[in-house]
């Protein structure tokens, strides 16, 4: 484990990495993008580096080699979480995840009581997903938690804290919707439109996360429909098999009969 994260490793683009966990990063992620990206570029007013910077969409990614985990100021304690950025096309969704409506202020909320409510961020006041960090503890020093705390303060959270299990996902769009982190999301939705007033954010990251859960489904029922067909395919063959075999067990009977006779 060591060896994996301080070995310095030359990725694909030639370049050299101070482990190869970080080449790997670039290798899975980085270089598929097509995106340009910079290696140990510091933070703006600050003497501290973070390991990737991607300029087009302002996102800074750290890449860290413990288990540790940004939570939301929500999961703080248990009490009553307005959803202001749902809509009434939404409301389906809500109620499925115990969302209530309240007919004095018109607005959708939700109760934590220690239940993860990641499908419900889109909605939320950014106030709500203001971070912290979680950490086991096993940081290559002491002070590395209070300076990843430190460099996700001064960034106002647009950063993604990246570890070695990520690399099991599929590439770095896959990565960054599953960090769910509404700071980059902005960023990237606000580039994309060339929009300038963000009042309507909102209701544009829920249309790409209702675009992506269309997506998720289709590809499931795409996966479904190939084992289906595997399945037909196969229960085809089989069937093709039979019918051959007894048409040689037919024929080796009559050459038995007529030699025989």
């Amino acid at each position: 484990m060591v060896n994996y994260f301080g070995k310095e490793t030359i990725a694909k683009d030639g370049k050299k990495y101070r482990s190869q966990f970080e080449a790997n990063f670039v290798n899975k992620f980085l270089l598929p993008s097509g995106l340009e990206f910079v290696y140990e570029v510091p933070y703006p007013n600050s003497k501290m580096t973070c390991d990737f910077y991607i300029p087009e969409f302002d996102i800074w990614i750290e890449c860290v080699y413990h288990y540790a985990k940004m939570k939301y100021s929500y999961e703080t304690e248990f009490k009553r979480i307005n959803l202001p950025l749902a809509r009434y096309e939404n409301k389906e969704f809500i109620k499925a995840y115990g969302g209530l409506w309240d007919t004095t202020i018109k607005q959708w909320y939700i109760v934590y009581k220690g239940k993860e409510l990641k499908e419900l961020h889109r909605f939320m006041e950014p106030a709500e997903l203001k971070v912290i960090i979680e950490s086991d503890g096993k940081a290559i020093h002491k002070d590395y938690d209070d300076t990843l705390f430190e460099k996700i303060t001064n960034k106002k959270c647009n950063i993604l804290i990246v570890n070695n299990d990520d690399l099991g996902y599929n590439d770095l769009t896959h990565l960054i919707c599953a960090k769910e982190n509404i700071f980059v999301l902005k960023n990237i939705v606000t580039k994309i439109l060339g929009q300038r007033d963000l009042s309507n954010i909102g209701k544009n990251i829920t249309e790409i996360y209702r675009l992506a859960e269309q997506s998720e489904q289709m590809t499931k029922e795409i996966e479904e429909f190939k084992k289906n067909n595997i399945v037909k395919e196969n229960n085809v063959i089989k069937k093709k098999r039979k019918r051959k075999k007894r048409k040689l067990d037919v024929k080796h009977n009559h050459a038995i009969i007529n030699y025989d006779n």
